[in-house]
Parts: structure tokens; sequence; C-alpha cells
């Protein structure tokens, strides 16, 4: 910055002294003399740039790059090492001591050949197994830079992750890479390739990084084609099935590109059934942490009255196969340690627990336990507001129970607006429809009154009067139309509409083009003029306006206005191009870096749509009115303020009906009616950064998501979308095909006409029995599993063995 000022002011008093001697040369001299003397200095400002470009070496140009270079590279590894968004997080699982987890080499049909991963046919295989934070130094050993990191889910992928990112020591060697972590789930490789979406990740992550240079974009895309940044991609198992293929195939793209990416087994497993291998990546699976070392972890990490309690149940790790395989992931062990971190329980009620129902039992307590304690916790005070943790539980039930709705992970704000019934939509935008005709008619009726007093046609000035005088039977009949057509169409389905927000996209390029489309729209409107002026002789106010214009030949009156209109469009549409600013341009989801950002993005779309329809109902009203005038259907012109707010109250009525249902506007009704109904609360965005603080949620790539799809499966309760989304991904690795909806479909399936619903009391050994009276009512809703869920659940391998439905609908 200070480089930045210091420049600014050079040029400043250069420019002063450029003006205090052209001013003394044209007052000592005369203006001839100005033009020499600029003549001069611009000769020796031309030969001093040849020259300097001549003689100037492209070894210095590539140093100051690298040293460029370099400097952005020691500023990341600043930026990331104070980076406090996780330290919350990495302070709460690091203490006592981090828990000891390890990984080994992955089986061979994981892997690659050694030869591609070590970019030489005499290559061997390297011994990557590792643990305890040496993550880092584990990937400086795959020649290639390519490592992928395969794990259960909870297995502690993400924490090594982040903590990989900070391993750098302080005094880093030049040149050496430096590991940035980026959510995988925000790249779309269909929008932007891998190194445009990586440089722009960087320059939202850290916007202060290289923000003095002024190329910065430059630096930072050099940054990463050099290889001095090592992307950490955490969280390839959360992007959407298509997406993710996609994401692979591109970075197979790129065997050059060096990364870390962590991903799901079960998830890497499907995507090598139909996809090949990461070239040249070299692959290491994380292993459970021993029985001994969890025990002595829990004990360790226990507050001072939970001490004994903790040692007793470390004394039956081990010999307790359930509980021990409950406690075998480190997502479950934190969860056990925050779940009895508070008086009055009991971690011994773990042990009977978990041998009489088994491990998944101890799983969903552990969870039930951990969100209560997180609730109740000190986290999340510092200058943010708290809730009960009943209410904040009963909020965070209902979130998750609409996730699971929509069989999504991420919960994405504009999506809210489906947890509301398509009747209660199309009410919506018959009110929104009614309130538009009701403003144009309002702001519009002192210049439909006056209007109407200078038209002579008696028919024309009826209608204005009914306008006026029938506003409310207008409005009713508005709403009434408008909630039945949105009602029979579907119009009032919610959940499709996308963020906005306010681009400027035109420019030089936007204004040439506007002067070619604007030749062609001035033609055509000079046409329609001259033709129109020849069947219709011009009024004298015309006339009279076409003498004051300056510049114009004398030529005839039709001639005459027909130029005037085609030169005033023509103009008009290159500035318009030149200076547009579309203010519904899609906005950023993915690479949006939190949710508040999407949200303030498309408030302030609504709100620069709805001034600029105000004003282009302002201008079109002031034309129409002038045209009306000129060709004499006017004697006079309506006073000018009543135009104006008529112009306004038909632009903001147009903006009403045709986008005010937008989706932050969808996303603050559907707020306001869940918190009249107590199923989120009033500030919601307010609530989900609490959530977020106490280590419920977690905020990225625009959307807020649940720190573990177990967590969400859970507090959603026994929901029938929770059994057909999460749980079924979770422990069976199934993934279920989007669900028909109708009955006609149902009855074409062969599987429906072999497995269908029978008579209540008939016999039958089909899983169907179980499901027909509670899936069938969940499809018509298009809420639940439905027959194709449960043809899932009963026909998968895994699910024969652990899994059946039963009259309620919850797997047993």
């Amino acid at each position: 910055m200070r480089r930045r000022g210091w420049e600014w002011g050079s040029l400043g008093v250069v420019a002063a002294l450029a003006a205090g001697g052209t001013a003394w040369v044209w007052l000592r001299y005369d203006f001839e003399k100005v033009n020499w003397t600029w003549g001069v200095v611009a000769g020796v400002i031309a030969v001093y740039v040849l020259l300097d470009q001549l003689f100037r070496t492209g070894t210095a140009g590539l140093a100051q790059a690298a040293a460029h270079r370099r400097a952005a590279a020691d500023e990341l590894v600043e930026l990331i090492r104070r980076d406090p968004t996780d330290e919350t997080l990495l302070r709460t699982v690091d203490e006592p001591y981090p828990l000891p987890v390890r990984w080994h080499t992955a089986p061979d049909r994981f892997l690659p050949s050694w030869r591609a991963i070590g970019r030489s046919s005499a290559a061997i295989p390297v011994d990557l197994a590792g643990g305890d934070g040496t993550l880092w130094s584990c990937y400086r050993r795959v020649p290639s830079g390519r490592l992928l990191l395969l794990g259960p889910a909870g297995s502690g992928k993400s924490i090594l992750a982040l903590r990989m990112a900070r391993e750098l020591p302080v005094h880093r060697e030049p040149d050496t890479p430096v590991p940035a972590l980026v959510p995988a789930d925000s790249w779309d490789p269909d929008r932007e390739g891998f190194h445009d979406w990586l440089v722009d990740r960087l320059a939202r992550r850290y916007p202060q990084l290289a923000a003095g240079h002024p190329r910065r974009d430059a630096v930072l895309r050099d940054l990463v084609e050099t290889g001095l940044v090592v992307p950490v991609l955490d969280g390839l198992d959360e992007v959407p099935e298509d997406r993710l293929i996609t994401c692979l195939d591109e970075l197979n793209a790129l065997p050059t590109q060096r990364f870390v990416l962590t991903c799901r087994t079960s998830v890497y497993e499907r995507y090598l059934t139909q996809g090949e291998k990461l070239r040249g990546a070299a692959v290491v699976m994380l292993e459970p942490p021993a029985p001994a070392e969890v025990a002595d972890y829990l004990v360790d990490a226990a507050p001072l009255h939970q001490v004994e309690n903790w040692t007793a149940v470390a004394t039956t790790l081990g010999d307790a196969p359930q509980l021990t395989a409950a406690l075998s992931t480190p997502l479950m062990v934190a969860m056990a340690r925050s779940a009895f971190d508070q008086p009055g329980t009991d971690p011994r009620d773990l042990v009977p627990l978990a041998s009489e129902r088994g491990r998944r039992s101890v799983e969903d307590d552990l969870l039930t336990r951990a969100v209560d304690a997180a609730l109740r916790s000190r986290r999340g005070s510092q200058g943010l507001r708290r809730w009960e943790p009943k209410t904040a539980r009963r909020y965070l039930a209902f979130l998750a129970a609409h996730l699971e709705s929509l069989d999504v992970r991420e919960f994405r704000w504009w999506q809210l607006a489906n947890a509301q019934p398509g009747p209660f939509w199309a009410l919506v935008a018959g009110a929104r429809t009614a309130v538009a005709v009701w403003l144009a008619l309002t702001l519009s009726a002192d210049a439909l009154t006056a209007t109407a007093e200078l038209v002579t046609h008696p028919p024309t000035r009826s209608l204005l009067d009914d306008l006026v005088h029938e506003t409310d039977a207008l409005t009713i009949t508005a709403f009434l139309l408008a909630s039945v057509v949105a009602l029979v169409r579907g119009s009032g389905r919610a959940g499709q509409e996308r963020p906005r927000r306010v681009a400027f996209v035109g420019g030089l390029r936007a204004f040439r083009d506007g002067l070619l489309s604007g030749l062609f729209g001035g033609a055509f409107l000079a046409l329609f003029t001259f033709g129109f002026l020849t069947a219709f002789a011009p009024t004298p106010q015309l006339v009279a306006l076409l003498d004051r214009v300056p510049g114009l030949p004398l030529w005839s009156d039709p001639v005459r206005a027909a130029v005037a209109v085609g030169l005033v469009s023509w103009a008009y549409g290159a500035v318009r191009a030149g200076l547009r600013v579309d203010v519904a341009a899609p906005a950023p989801e993915l690479g949006a870096t939190s949710v508040v950002e999407t949200v303030e993005a498309d408030r302030a779309a609504s709100v620069a749509s709805a001034l600029a329809s105000a004003a282009v109902g302002v201008l079109r009203v002031l034309i129409v009115v002038a045209a009306l005038r000129l060709i004499g259907a006017l004697p006079a012109v309506p006073p000018l303020p009543a135009l104006v707010w008529a112009g306004a109250g038909l632009g903001l009525g147009w903006w009403l009906h045709r986008r005010g249902g937008g989706a932050w506007m969808r996303f603050a009704l559907t707020r306001a009616a869940l918190a009249v109904r107590g199923r989120t609360p009033h500030r919601l965005l307010a609530f989900l950064a609490y959530a977020e603080t106490v280590g419920l949620l977690r905020d990225g790539a625009g959307a807020y998501r649940f720190r573990h799809g177990r967590l969400q499966s859970r507090l959603a309760g026994g929901s029938v979308s929770a059994r057909r989304g999460s749980r079924l991904r979770e422990e069976l690795g199934v993934e279920l095909p989007a669900p028909a909806t109708g009955r006609r479909r149902l009855a074409s399936s062969p599987t429906s006409r072999r497995h269908g619903p029978r008579a209540s009391g008939t016999p039958t050994t089909s899983p169907w029995r179980h499901c027909a009276g509670h899936c069938w009512p969940g499809r018509l809703r298009g809420s639940g599993p439905g027959w194709r869920a449960c043809w899932h659940l009963s026909h998968h391998p895994a699910s024969r063995r652990r899994w059946r439905c039963s009259g309620s609908g919850s797997p047993g």
C-alpha cells in the first residue's frame, strides 16, 4: 500500500508540473507553442520507451517474477498459519494431545503402477506408512506430488488435511511448495478450469495475499501454475456423483498438477467401477486407532470428575467388541469425549448399552449427548447470540429433516422455500400480483385523472376513470386469478430460484457490439417513423421541435424526424450496451466463501432490480407521453410529478409481478413463516453461525453442512427421508436413484408387479409386506423412499443381513 501511495503521489506531482508548464507556455507565448512543446515531450518519451524495450533483457523480467512469486508464497504461509477459521476446532481435538492416527499404503487395486507414480521406468515402490502428524513428510516422498488419502466416515481425513496445511516449519526453505486447504465441493469443472478455480479460491480466502501488487491475479496464477501451491482438496466424497466423475477426469487431464485429495474409501471404490484410477497418484489408507490408545486418550482427556468413570470404561475396551467398534474412529472418540464432560453424566452407561443393543445404539447415544453438550458449552458466546439448548436442538432437528427430505448434505438458503407447500406459494404469487396491481394503480391515480381530463374520446375517458375508482375490485380480481393460475400451472413451486448478483457487463467490447446492434435498431425505427409521418402529416409541435434541433439539414419533415429518431436510438443503444449493469447475473454459488455473501448479493440484486425497474418505468412513461403529445393525441401534457409517480408505480408493479418471487424474497417469506410456527428462529443466519461456532455445522462453498452425515441423520430422527438418503449411503454405500413419481411408473415397474402390496393380513415373506402401510403414502407425498428405496434396501447384499423395514418404516 505504501508503494502504491508513492506511485500515485509521484503521478500527481508530474501532472501538476505538466499543467503548470502548459499554462506558463500558453500565457507567455501562444497556443501553437504549447502544441510544439508537447510534441517534443512526446517524442522524447517515445524514444525512451523504444530504447528501454530494446535493451531490457528477459532475464531481469523473469527474475522479478520469481521474486514476486517467492514473496507471495512466504506471505501465503503466514496467512495460513495465522488463519483463525479452524483454530477452535484444532484446539478442541488436539487437547490434551492429538489422538494417534496412522496410515499405510493402499492395496494395489487402488494404486496405479509405481513407474507411473515415480515418473520413471526404473521407479520402485515407496513405503508411505506413517502417522502422528507426518502427512506432509509422507507427501514429500511421493515423486509425482499427487497423494490420495482414503478412509471410512469419521476416520479423521479432514482433521489430517487441516493439520497438513499447518505443518510447514517457521523457517521454510525457498521454493518449497505451500499446502493450502481448499474445499473440493466448491469446484465445478463444467464452469471453470482447475487453475482458474484455484486462483479464485486463494484470492477469496486470503484477500491480503499480494494485495499491494498491481497485477495481483497474475502473481497468484504464477504461484499456482509453477507448483508453489499444493491444493489440499478436502471432502471429495461430498461432491455430487456426476460432478465427482468430472472432477477426477479433469485432474487426470492435468498429469503434472500436484495435489492432496481426501475421500471416503467406498466413494472412490464406486468411482473405480466406472472410471480410471487417478494417474500418478499414490494412495494411502487410514487405520483405526488401537483400543489401548483410545483408552489412554479418553482417560487423559477426561475432566477430573470423570477420570474414574472413563478408567472403568477403558478397561473394557478390547474385550467388548461392540463398544470397541463404536469407539474405533476419531469422530466417535471426540464425540464420546465431549458427550460426558458435564457433571451428572456417566460414561459407564455405554458398557451395558453396547452389550445389550450393539454398536449402532452406542453411536446414536454419543451423537445425541454430543449435540446437547455442544449446545450447553460456552463456545459461541463471543459476540454471538446464544439459544437455549432445547430450542436450538429443535431448530437443528428441523433443518436436518429438511435436508434429508431433499436428500442433500448442504443447506443452501434458497432451497429453504421447499419447506413450504405448493398452495402456500400459489397464494404468495396471487398476493404479489395483487400488490403489484394496487401499487401501480395507486401511484398512477393522479396521472390517470389528469389524462382523463385531457382526453376527448368518451370510451378512453371512461376506462381511465374506472382504473382510478375500481382499484380495490381490480386488486381482488388480480389476487384470485393469479392464485388460481399459479396453483393450476404449478408455478408456485419453490426451490428453483437461484441467487443473483449485480455485475457490470458493459465495457469497450459491449460498446462496439452496441454500435452495431444500435445501428440496425435505429435504422428500423427511422424507417417506421418515416412511413408513419408520410401516411399522417406531422403536427405543428413536432415541426417546431425539429426546427429547434441544430445541425439538421433542410429536408422534408418526415426525413428529418426519421434521421433524428434513428440517431437518438443508435446512440442510446450503444451507450446502454457500454454502460450496462446486469442486476440479475447468476451468483457464484460454489465459489462463495460464506452463506452471507450470497444472501447479501441476492438482496442487493433485488433492491437494484427494483430501483432500475422504477427508473425505466419513469423513462418509458415520459417517452410515451411525449410521443402522444407530438403526434397530437394529447392536447397538453399532464403534470410532471404525476407522470413520475405513475412511471415509478408501473415499474415497481412490473418488478413485483415478474421478479418479486426471487430467491431472497422467497427465503425471507419462508423464514418468517417457519419462525411463526416455531420451526426456525427469526434470525436464521445468526443461528447457523452460532451452530458453526459450537462445532455442529461448518460453512464452505456457500452452504452450511453438518459436521458429519451421521449427525444430520441422527438429528433428523425417524424421518422417512433420513432412511432413504444418508443411512443407506453411510452404512451400505448404496446410491439410490431419483425416486419415481406417480402410480403409472410404479405400476409399470416389473419389480412392483412382482412384489406389489397385498391386502392386509395376506401372508407373505416379502420385505414389501412390512412397508406396504408406510412407503406408498410416502411416495404419494413425494417425501418418503417408496417402493424403489425399499427394493434397494431388500436386495442389497449387506442390507439382507442387517436391515429390515418395520411397520413404522424404521430400520431395525
